[in-house]
């Protein structure tokens, strides 16, 4: 394939949703033995971009549903499933590349299979992505509203001990002048 300035790039098999081993041999035919091992250079790259995405996923998720019921919480068992999913896949097209031009169906078969499969757990891990930053900001906005009725709560609370301890205060305060009075105009009478 040519781009628009003519350079030839690389087409991405995974990209063309293969679903039988026939379309899989006739994408790598198309790559030439270039583009074949330009293919199997990427596919080392794309191994270092899985295991390197798989760890602010799976954090992104746990913290997302930190504050969740714990009924909930899906888990990180997507994340690490996709990323073996993923890495299998690589390993099924570096075999599938090494071996060309031997045809071996099954395997092909099996690429296109888990080809498929990737993508399906590729949409529900960006469904959990967003689920996960859905729930962060459901529950975080939940539990500061609920820290500021405690707050509000313990300020009540708070305001009342400083009324009682104030009225304490002043009571203590009448009660200390009326009694040196009332005491000085005993004294008088007598």
């Amino acid at each position: 394939m040519l781009d628009a300035d003519g350079n030839a790039t690389l087409d991405i098999l995974e990209y063309h949703h293969p679903k039988t081993a026939n379309d899989v041999y006739d994408d790598l035919a198309s790559y030439g033995t270039k583009g074949r091992l330009a293919y199997l250079t990427l596919l080392w790259y794309d191994c270092g971009f899985l295991l390197c995405r798989t760890l602010p996923l799976c954090m992104l998720t746990y913290y997302g549903f930190k504050r969740a019921p714990e009924w909930i919480r899906p888990g990180v068992w997507l994340h690490l499933l996709t990323t073996s999913w993923d890495l299998c896949e690589n390993l099924l097209l570096f075999l599938t590349i090494k071996m060309y031009p031997s045809r071996v169906n099954f395997l092909a078969w099996l690429t296109a299979g888990v080809i498929q499969g990737k993508w399906v757990l590729f949409w529900m891990t960006i469904g959990l992505i967003f689920m996960s930053v859905a729930s962060a900001i459901y529950h975080t906005f939940h539990s500061m509203l609920a820290d500021s009725v405690v707050v509000l709560e313990n300020d009540k609370r708070d305001r009342l001990n400083a009324k009682k301890h104030v009225d304490a205060v002043l009571q203590r305060q009448r009660a200390a002048r009326t009694l040196p009075a009332s005491s000085a105009s005993k004294k008088k009478k007598q």
